[in-house]
């Protein structure tokens, strides 16, 4: 903390309530007022596709969201949307497979899948790739039609449209982070060669035009356990990138 040096991990993940919330509060249901993967994994239904999310276990990738922002937000009659990609760490990517019954991720077997274990996203599209989850494939399709638009229109080569992510939200994230830490700053006691590992949980709302975050709590002892699909590549991918920032980084910054 003395002097502090911060990481901000680029691919978070985002929670929804089991049910829709109630404006008018006849409904206090924990699944409509709590986003808690501890109290949402209890709910009817969790681990299965949700029809409306298209998602498993009520998370999206940060990817989905930017698809999803950009749809609701976007006001042009011609879309170009280079900036969107596939979500680079999945189970399929890392080679897992996600066991809905037991709730945990298991290696798959090169020779019984019949396919090529990808151990960097930056590979992808040279090896193999595993079978697809329907995530995965839907947002592929979007991803070649955003990159390849096919009305010849020079619009789509000289103005993408606006990543909202990019520009409104990560930069709140940013603000709010670091305020955070500096108020905290002088309360807590430096200690060499230490880290910390912080789980920050935001809300955000339409805000009007541009969608607003707001800092909800700071968790010291974040949860980092193999809850869904959608967490489990995350969390494994988080903990080797933290071994990269306190090994690799220091012998080589570049």
């Amino acid at each position: 903390w003395n002097p502090m040096k911060v990481f901000l991990w680029r691919q978070p993940y985002l929670r929804f309530a089991g049910k829709k919330y109630d404006e008018t509060l006849s409904d206090l249901s924990e699944h409509s007022n709590l986003t808690n993967n501890s109290i949402m994994k209890h709910m009817e239904g969790f681990g299965e596709m949700n029809d409306e999310l298209q998602a498993e276990g009520l998370m999206w990738y940060r990817q989905q969201y930017e698809e999803w922002l950009h749809q609701a937000c976007c006001k042009r009659s011609h879309h170009f949307m280079p900036w969107l990609t596939e979500p680079p760490y999945t189970c399929e990517a890392l080679g897992l497979r996600w066991d809905k019954e037991g709730g945990k991720a298991t290696a798959c077997d090169d020779e019984d899948d019949n396919h090529q274990v990808q151990q960097h996203p930056e590979q992808q599209h040279d090896a193999a790739a595993p079978p697809s989850s329907g995530i995965q494939s839907r947002l592929r399709s979007r991803v070649t039609c955003c990159h390849s638009p096919d009305d010849g229109n020079q619009e789509h080569d000289t103005e993408p449209c606006e990543n909202l992510w990019e520009t409104t939200i990560w930069p709140q994230v940013q603000r709010i982070v670091g305020s955070s830490l500096r108020c905290a700053a002088t309360k807590v006691r430096h200690r060499k060669n230490t880290y910390e590992i912080l789980g920050y949980d935001l809300i955000i709302s339409p805000g009007g035009e541009r969608p607003k975050v707001w800092l909800l709590e700071v968790n010291a002892s974040p949860a980092l356990g193999y809850s869904s699909p959608v967490k489990c590549p995350l969390v494994k991918k988080l903990a080797e990138d933290t071994m990269r920032v306190l090994f690799d980084l220091p012998r080589d910054p570049d």
